[in-house]
């Protein structure tokens, strides 16, 4: 299926206002690959349809903002969560088939619901709703903090790799230089026997 001219210009959007700055017209027409001067005249005219819609802020002249996400699937978590708060009484089986989760992925959700009291295991295998704290579905704040350790971690490794590799170039500099020294005057002068 081809890409709208309004999803183009949207995607680039979303890509240059992912970190929360801001972003000109002129970023949003290199990323969206406008080509034509009829087609910035029409970038900007969606531009400002994202504006009255509430997708992007105007900052300044020229300069805009990401302001929140177009609507679209939602989540898998957030389809547990409905599921749950109409059911009040789930098992895996349900989550996997009115949800789309795995069990795996279920069974960790319902974990964090337990460890905050929102629901308990029973013995049958159920996850049963104990508190409902309405609508607003709880964030794993657990998780979101594991993902950020394992994202520094990963930082951490992936700058002493570089270090490392670094270091292996400058050796290998070295030893090149040490072959292109004269074997004579690198070992001093021969002896004669």
């Amino acid at each position: 299926m081809k890409e709208t001219f309004t999803g183009r210009v949207r995607a680039a959007g979303l890509l240059l206002g992912r970190e929360g700055g801001g972003f000109t017209i002129e970023q949003i027409s290199n990323q969206a690959k406008i080509q034509t001067y009829a087609e910035e005249k029409k970038m900007r005219q969606v531009i400002k349809d994202l504006v009255k819609a509430g997708e992007f802020e105007r900052m300044g002249e020229g300069v805009y903002r990401l302001l929140r996400l177009p609507p679209g699937k939602p989540q898998i978590q957030e389809v547990m969560w409905r599921v749950l708060r109409a059911r009040r009484t789930v098992t895996l089986a349900d989550m996997e088939e009115l949800a789309g989760a795995s069990p795996t992925y279920a069974t960790e959700w319902l974990q964090m619901l337990s460890r905050r009291k929102i629901v308990r295991h029973l013995k049958n295998g159920n996850w049963q709703m104990v508190t409902d704290p309405g609508p607003t579905m709880p964030l794993n704040d657990e998780k979101a903090e594991r993902l950020r350790n394992l994202r520094a971690k990963k930082k951490e490794a992936l700058d002493a790799m570089d270090r490392a590799f670094m270091a292996i170039a400058e050796a290998r500099m070295a030893m090149s230089e040490i072959e292109d020294v004269d074997q004579g005057d690198w070992y001093g002068k021969e002896s004669s026997q």
